[in-house]
């Protein structure tokens, strides 16, 4: 729609352009969600041993500041 809208108003003016812009936005917004996906199995993973260790009683960590 975008593209369509700037070639017409470009062709009004005796310019010929096109402009690739919605491509390239997909191509980026793809990789955002293959990283955020990437990440949220990551977060995940840490939860997950998070919880095995708690279920099998292991000491957690003194938080510093407390005694």
């Amino acid at each position: 729609m975008f593209c369509n809208i700037m070639k017409h108003r470009a062709s009004r003016c005796g310019m010929q352009v096109y402009f690739p812009i919605p491509t390239k936005i997909d191509t980026i917004m793809n990789e955002l969600a293959a990283h955020k996906t990437l990440i949220d199995n990551q977060q995940k993973m840490i939860d997950d041993l998070r919880l095995d260790l708690n279920s099998r009683g292991e000491p957690q960590r003194k938080k510093p500041g407390n005694s």
